[in-house]
């Protein structure tokens, strides 16, 4: 909304504006259309505030139809690399064979936008992946498609930095060259519209850079070495595949480059040793890329933030069979194995799905059953104020949160938040309408008004300890409590 509006947008820590821009025009372009059909009258902001499910479903059918369509192309190009329609199927399912992907391929997220540039990124540098004389003509647009990927995907969140080591596989040095330049340039164009904040932006990288813990917080050190262990442990488990096709990739440098030192002849030494070092490039590459993602993520933990690198398992592995295959089967049994390889990849495909979407199911029934008895508690008081906290799963916690990083937006929008407060639980503070932060006296006034005070959230009662609850209902997901004073100590 800031930025149609023709502000920079608030939240710039990703940076993620590719993402925000998106939103922006969709929104902009689905007001358009309704406003035409006449079907709403209203301004853009109220419009938006007034029916937020509405225009989320169209950005979540926009992002499923990108990330569609990049599936598609990068399917095609590994087809029309290796002229294996089995292998091609293979990438393309193992490339979202993942919980994770499933559960964000259509939430307007950065992580929806990173699947999108990974797999356009990876089906732009097929031939070099799996073609042995891709890169031996002089080609000036692989290079530039790959660093405007490269760059926009750096844009939409810094965790696909990683990936922009495929740059590597051109091989050329004035190739790689002109894909960091059209790297630059892309990345400059997709930050344009929070180019004012960038100092912020990068005060806010400096931070995480120089200190351990989340955003910026913790010691003053690049990474807390004890927690390498746990949360290595704990990647391990969920991605064990991509730690496996990792293990693999090693596995083949390093055999490779041992086969090279054992040769005896010198004059075979001579003729294979540039043979031997090509074959090696491509899992070096990759793997550097894994290595990379892994480190990031071991220093600020968190599943999503492997999303950009997911589809190296599907990449190196494809490079891995493709080679073995090639070397050790006849042409029939290269066909039977590659069709085989294209039902694996669709089975884990589904399987990835059926977890994740099963999982979603239970979560939202979960939430959906502790919101009846929280609206079901609401309706016995008249007229209260309500008081909801990050996790709330109340619609105004939602519309507040959002005005929170619009504080341009429209005030007529603020008025659909009558009667309701937001708690910030970090600095304990209040937003109202959208706007803040106010202190909780706000709230001894209401009570002195003998008004009903209500809190919603799911957080610990730690973070909720300034005030004086009585529980009315504790959930799983939700509860809610009636306020009836605050804490001074």
């Amino acid at each position: 909304m800031l930025i149609l509006n023709g502000h920079s947008p608030y939240h710039i820590d990703h940076p993620g504006t590719p993402v925000q821009t998106l939103i922006a025009g969709v929104l902009y372009v689905s007001w358009s259309i309704a406003k035409l059909m006449g079907w709403s009258n209203d301004a853009l902001d109220i419009s938006v505030g007034s029916h937020p499910e509405r225009y989320l479903q169209i950005i979540s059918y926009v992002l499923v139809v990108l990330n569609c369509t990049a599936s598609y192309i990068l399917g095609d190009r590994v087809l029309k690399s290796t002229n294996r329609m089995g292998l091609g199927i293979f990438v393309q399912a193992c490339a979202v064979a993942f919980g994770v992907v499933f559960a964000r391929m259509a939430y307007p997220e950065p992580e929806s936008l990173l699947m999108f540039g990974s797999m356009l990124l990876v089906a732009v540098l097929a031939p070099s992946i799996f073609s042995k004389d891709a890169n031996s003509k002089k080609d000036s647009v692989t290079p530039i498609l790959t660093g405007l990927l490269c760059g926009f995907g750096v844009a939409v969140k810094l965790t696909f930095i990683p990936m922009v080591a495929l740059v590597l596989l051109l091989k050329s040095p004035r190739a790689i060259l002109l894909s960091f330049g059209a790297a630059l340039v892309s990345w400059f164009f997709c930050v344009l519209p929070m180019i004012k904040a960038l100092p912020r932006f990068f005060n806010w990288v400096g931070g995480i850079a120089t200190h351990s813990g989340h955003y910026g917080s913790g010691k003053a050190e690049f990474i807390d070495l004890s927690t390498i262990r746990p949360a290595l442990r704990s990647l391990t488990n969920v991605f064990d595949l991509w730690f496996l096709v990792a293990l693999c990739l090693g596995g083949v440098v390093l055999g490779i480059l041992l086969l090279r030192l054992v040769k005896k002849s010198s004059s075979i030494r001579a003729n294979s040793s540039n043979t031997l070092l090509n074959l090696i490039y491509t899992p070096s590459v990759l793997l550097i890329v894994m290595l990379g993602q892994t480190m990031l993520v071991l220093k600020h933990p968190g599943a999503h933030y492997m999303v950009p690198a997911l589809i190296i398992e599907a990449t190196g592995a494809a490079w891995m069979l493709n080679s073995l295959f090639k070397l050790s089967l006849g042409a029939k049994l290269q066909r039977i194995a590659f069709s085989l390889l294209s039902v694996v990849g669709v089975l884990l495909m589904l399987g990835a799905a059926n977890s994740s979407y099963k999982q979603l199911a239970e979560e939202r029934e979960l939430f959906k059953s502790d919101m009846v008895q929280v609206q079901t508690a609401i309706a016995k008081f008249d007229n209260p104020i309500l008081i909801g906290t990050y996790g709330c799963r109340l619609p105004q916690c939602a519309m507040s949160f959002g005005l929170g990083y619009a504080p341009a937006t429209d005030p007529k929008v603020g008025a659909l938040l009558t009667n309701f407060y937001d708690f910030n639980i970090w600095i304990s503070k209040l937003v109202i309408r959208g706007h803040g932060f106010y202190n909780l006296d706000i709230v001894e006034h209401d009570l002195s008004e003998k008004r009903n005070v209500l809190l919603v959230t799911n957080q610990a009662y730690e973070q909720l300890k300034v005030f004086k609850l009585v529980p009315i209902f504790i959930g799983q997901a939700q509860s809610i409590y009636q306020i009836t004073g605050l804490n001074t100590q």
